[in-house]
């Protein structure tokens, strides 16, 4: 939740993990994807197979799905840990990021006032040939094109800006 705040105030970070850390973690990291996929789909076959189970006396076969539950759960805290491990590594990554998230401050703001202005348009078009005129069936079509124009309007305004 501090990520944006942390970047303002660290927006370069030299690399200062050790290399035999980094190698190992490399090694880990398919390992750990693969069993938490391994232990979902694991919860899933479960999950299947207990229609065949006994089910004590005054409960349903509901009473499996739980353990279903908690099988993914474990299988994705372990995709989880292993996908931020692979995002605390990265400062290559992070410094990219921050580097073009700094150059592209100002394109983002001549395209959040385009298409802001865009679809402001495209709403009031849309009023005014509702109220005005009752074409309310058909004037939905303005709000896809604004679309299409904001699409446009980005693709200008990041092509007349520089990216490094």
């Amino acid at each position: 939740m501090q990520q944006e705040r942390f970047s303002k105030k660290h927006p370069f970070i030299r690399p200062f993990y050790p290399e035999e850390v980094q190698e190992s973690f490399e090694r880990r990291f398919p390992i750990l994807i693969a069993s938490g996929i391994g232990i979902i789909l694991a919860g899933v076959v479960f999950q299947m197979m207990s229609s065949k189970l006994p089910v004590p006396s005054g409960y349903t076969a509901d009473l499996y799905m739980p353990v279903f539950i908690l099988i993914a759960a474990v299988g994705l805290c372990i995709i989880l840990y292993a996908g931020i491990q692979k995002e605390k590594y990265d400062l290559e990554g992070y410094n990219r990021k921050n580097n073009k998230s700094r150059n592209n401050q100002k394109a983002a703001a001549k395209i959040g006032l385009w298409c802001g202005c865009i679809m402001m348009a495209a709403a009031a078009i849309f009023l005014a040939a509702g109220l005005g005129f009752d074409m309310w069936a058909k004037c939905w079509v303005v709000f896809p094109i604004g679309g299409i124009l904001c699409g446009i309007a980005v693709l200008i305004i990041q092509g007349t800006t520089k990216d490094d």
